[in-house]
């Protein structure tokens, strides 16, 4: 119970704390155009009831230039899954980057922007819950009461 809680409380910390530094940043974040100059395919399992399935999920390499010639290369945290990838080497597409930093790179998308840090704001909550579910169910036999 006690992970679970320490999990799902560290989950949605980070989580808001991403939200607020993605929302504060809304007013300093710049377009630029980018190039994707590779697609990284990564494979996972995971298990559906008694079922395990391979998943290749395909991320794309984006580079961009900055004012004043700086290029810079990132890895899009958001891709797609698939037999292959739905961008491709080549294709051009709109990025969203920091001038200060604070905040990496990303997709000019509301994907790109905002679906990370809920994802793990929703996994932090669904620790927490679990916690307190567990703790309702279990409590008196878990500290003797």
């Amino acid at each position: 119970m006690g992970a679970f809680l320490i999990a799902g409380l560290g989950l949605t910390l980070g989580a808001v704390r991403g939200l607020v530094r993605r929302a504060r940043s809304l007013r300093r974040l710049r377009r630029a155009e980018g190039v994707v100059v590779a697609v990284q395919t990564r494979t996972m399992t995971s298990t559906v009831g008694r079922r395990v399935q391979t998943i290749r999920m395909h991320f794309p390499v984006i580079e961009f230039s900055r004012p004043g010639g700086a290029r810079e290369t990132f890895t899009s945290e958001v891709g797609d899954a698939g037999p292959t990838a739905e961008l491709t080497k080549g294709e051009r597409l709109v990025v969203l980057y920091d001038p200060s930093g604070e905040v990496g790179p990303t997709i000019d998308s509301w994907v790109g922007l905002w679906l990370t840090p809920l994802l793990m704001l929703a996994g932090g909550l669904a620790f927490a819950g679990g916690a307190a579910i567990i703790y309702w169910a279990f409590g008196e036999r878990l500290w003797g009461a």
